[in-house]
């Protein structure tokens, strides 16, 4: 079977395999797990297309065109990537997306949707950073961009400038104009794309022309602030509160066709105090589906029901531990079973095929080259 696959500027057309990618048995892994593809640069989303092409994208190590953050250096460059994984290969098929490398994080293209007719729509992150990038990256962040069959790019949503101009969650103290897109989704029904904004805590339906509208909002809430190490502690009195933001991050339609989201949560990130919500699909308030879970990064339902959870610091993002985390939500709801920690380090996407196998892109977020995309086979039962 033949399939359509694009890069920037010129179509390109693939003869592929009708099956997803081979997992190779790597005995450094603990049980259960194996080694798909390594030596990748910030691996992010994936996507399985009907005829088993497998698409990963890279957020790519940044470039050399440096200016200050509040962070420290912003190093941009056009080196993000979107891949079709084969035999342990990536091979890069659209590349040239804007991205930096920011105090060691890589931000760039986030999650990607593939059309039946081989169209790729792909979020990219950073749009709160472009005002201090060069102009050239500065058209590309935060947009969801489409890049049609012929190698066309459009810029077709552009989520920060809404962000900038309307700021859904202002009403919330803490709020600030923020933008940095994550999750991104077609919806079966509407065919409409979906996108979330984990800066501007927003998830947006996007119309034909692009035009993003609200569906819903998740609010801040108010948790323990951090104790002051100066202090003297006292026993006796009630912690001081602070809004934390909720910083949704993954994104998926559930079997009943409502959306499912994870939150990273914001600072100062509590462990255990991460949710993953439920939103109707006509959009509304974001309902608690499951609860316990630290720092998510991504979501996704396996054929069967189970709804897998992707932590991207177990121990949470103030531990200074990079382990990650991956946890089984039984059909329905119900009680979260923690299923690994070992070997994930510091993740950034979770993909369930249809066979029920479990993918993850691993050691998601450093600018160097050693991202990997693992395959894990959940126990039975």
């Amino acid at each position: 079977m033949r399939s359509r696959a694009v890069a920037l500027g010129a179509a390109l057309l693939v003869l592929l395999p009708a099956a997803g990618p081979v997992a190779a048995q790597d005995a450094a892994l603990p049980d259960g797990w194996s080694m798909v593809a390594s030596g990748l640069h910030a691996p992010r989303g994936m996507a399985i297309t009907a005829d088993g092409t497998f698409y990963i994208v890279e957020a790519g190590p940044g470039g050399t065109d440096c200016v200050d953050g509040w962070r420290g250096p912003l190093c941009a460059g056009l080196t993000g990537s979107i891949g079709i994984v084969s035999d342990g290969v990536v091979k890069e098929i659209v590349t040239g997306i804007a991205g930096f490398d920011d105090a060691g994080e890589s931000v760039g293209p986030e999650h990607i949707v593939i059309d039946e007719d081989g169209t790729i729509h792909v979020s990219v992150g950073g749009g709160s950073n472009r005002k201090e990038i060069l102009p050239q990256y500065a058209e590309q962040l935060g947009y969801v961009h489409t890049i049609a069959p012929d190698g066309t790019r459009t810029a077709f949503a552009d989520i920060a400038g809404y962000e900038d101009a309307n700021n859904p969650d202002q009403a919330d103290p803490g709020s600030a104009i923020d933008s940095n897109m994550f999750g991104l989704v077609r919806h079966p029904e509407d065919g409409h794309l979906y996108v979330i904004d984990a800066g501007g805590n927003t998830l947006y339906r996007l119309g034909e022309d692009g035009t993003p509208e609200v569906v819903s909002v998740f609010r801040a809430r108010m948790v323990p602030a951090p104790m002051d190490p100066a202090a003297s502690p006292d026993p006796a009195a009630s912690p001081v509160m602070m809004p934390m933001q909720s910083v949704p991050t993954g994104l998926v339609v559930g079997p009943d066709g409502d959306f499912y989201a994870g939150e990273l949560t914001g600072f100062p990130f509590p462990p255990g105090q991460a949710n993953v919500y439920r939103i109707p699909a006509e959009g509304g308030d974001p309902e608690v589906y499951a609860t316990g879970f630290t720092n998510i990064v991504d979501v996704d339902f396996g054929p069967d029901g189970t709804l897998y959870v992707l932590e991207y610091q177990h121990n949470g993002m103030m531990s200074g531990d990079l382990t990650g985390g991956l946890w089984a939500v039984p059909a329905g709801g119900g009680d979260p079973v923690l299923l690994a920690t070992d070997p994930l380090v510091q993740p950034g996407a979770v993909l369930v095929a249809e066979d029920g196998t479990v993918y993850v892109s691993n050691r998601a977020m450093g600018k160097d080259s050693t991202g990997e995309l693992l395959a894990f086979q959940p126990p039975a039962g």
